[in-house]
């Protein structure tokens, strides 16, 4: 794993795994042909010492399982303390 550039924005893995623990989504990116590819997926895991495995719950078939064997390069992404703002107010 490459080290970050900004020591001081890195997140100790102590809130990581309280980041992981507490979401049930992600969102899975890949690269199907020549375009990104974003699916929100559920998941499990689990920690191997500091090593976190995510287990991805789909069909063994399909669009996402063709292109992570085209391109095993992915990335995934959490929210974390988020919610939805909902209102009588239009975004300009």
């Amino acid at each position: 794993m490459e080290k970050m550039r900004r020591q001081e924005r890195q997140i100790d893995l102590a809130r990581i795994k309280d980041v992981v623990e507490s979401n049930h989504i992600l969102r899975l990116g890949m690269l199907s042909e020549d375009y990104p590819y974003v699916v929100p997926v559920n998941y499990g895991y689990e920690w191997l010492d500091d090593q976190l495995v995510i287990y991805i719950h789909g069909a063994r078939q399909g669009k996402k399982i063709s292109s992570i064997k085209a391109n095993p390069k992915v990335c995934i992404e959490m929210d974390h303390d988020s919610e939805m703002i909902s209102g009588g107010f239009n975004c300009p």
